[in-house]
């Protein structure tokens, strides 16, 4: 898969290399991929791309914003797989303890993050982890979860647990104010330093180079996956934290139809909702007022871009401006019919 580390951030990529690796698994494959952030992070030893494939789209039956299918058998096989690998869960059910095995951090990753773990575990005996995303979320399949929700969940499950403690994991860590009631505990209060990503890590655009929590972004993740209880938004992040996890014993996600946070089955569900930000603009604070730009690099400074303007954001200087993936096309179609 030579697009591994560039469609989408670290949930995405997480969700994909299980994919490529037990689809390589099923059919007895050679899997190539390039250098990507779970080699670091991981200890992931892969195979680096030395061989040109045709490409393998996936398959997207209801359209750009609709459940993702794998492949028809071996139809991807000798093949550059291009997607997302977000597919119903049952898919990967059969292989979860492979699939938990994969993402275990190397012993220099875990030193680092493995005291917060303990310090959790001495401030309560039930560890309630809550994801709040905000960031370029508020757009397309990336709605806001609001606040209430959060509250509302937590208001009702708090009095049932034994001595629960909540961690809580945000690209706004001034949005803990909301929570004073439930003490909330931040990567950075259990000794956390947010520096930059992971080497090997690529899908940084402009909007978040300069933000460390957003850039050092293990930690948190990390953190969730320890949990016993999660509380997530519409994100893969979150999603594949408790995917990974051995501790978790509840989840609960934002429904959009529904208004509140509904409990799961993470392994009988789907990694996102499908539902679109823009059908919601009546919740207040759900969806953002504009359609997410699409990035890409300046042909004449190399500087980061949206499709939508056609001035370089580093340059000011006008150049071509490349066709957009099918999917993307797909996407806006759907916003702009």
């Amino acid at each position: 898969m030579q697009s591994l580390g560039q469609m989408g951030r670290f949930g995405n990529q997480l969700l994909q290399y299980a994919f490529l690796r037990i689809y390589a698994l099923q059919y007895q494959l050679e899997l190539q991929v390039p250098p990507w952030a779970g080699q670091h992070l991981f200890g992931l030893k892969d195979l680096p791309i030395t061989v040109g494939l045709p490409r393998y789209q996936e398959r997207w039956p209801d359209g750009a914003m609709g459940l993702q299918l794998p492949p028809d058998g071996d139809g991807a096989v000798d093949h550059d797989f291009c997607g997302y690998g977000q597919y119903s869960m049952g898919w990967y059910l059969p292989h979860k303890k492979f699939l938990q095995s994969l993402f275990q951090p190397v012993p220099a990753v875990r030193d680092r993050v493995q005291p917060g773990v303990d310090k959790l575990r001495r401030l309560g005996r039930t560890l309630v982890g809550i994801h709040l995303r905000r960031g370029d979320y508020g757009r397309l399949l990336y709605y806001r979860t609001p606040i209430d929700w959060y509250l509302s969940c937590l208001h009702d499950l708090w009095p049932t647990l034994d001595d629960p403690v909540l961690f809580m994991a945000t690209q706004n860590a001034g949005l803990a104010g909301e929570f004073s009631q439930y003490a909330p505990v931040l990567s950075e209060d259990l000794g956390i330093v947010f520096g930059g990503p992971p080497p090997g890590y690529q899908d940084l655009p402009d909007n978040i180079r300069r933000k460390h929590r957003s850039l050092d972004f293990f930690p948190d993740w990390h953190y969730l996956s320890q949990c016993d209880i999660l509380l997530a938004p519409n994100s893969t992040f979150s999603f594949t934290a408790g995917m990974v996890s051995a501790t978790l014993k509840r989840f609960f996600r934002s429904c959009a139809p529904q208004g509140r946070m509904v409990e799961l089955d993470l392994w009988d569900t789907t990694p996102l909702e499908y539902e679109l930000a823009e059908d919601y603009r009546h919740v207040p604070g759900l969806c953002l007022g504009h359609n997410p730009p699409y990035w890409y690099r300046c042909p004449t400074c190399g500087g980061e871009r949206k499709i939508q303007n056609k001035r370089c954001h580093t340059c000011n200087g006008v150049g071509s401006v490349p066709e957009p993936p099918d999917q993307w096309k797909s996407r806006q179609a759907i916003l702009e019919g």
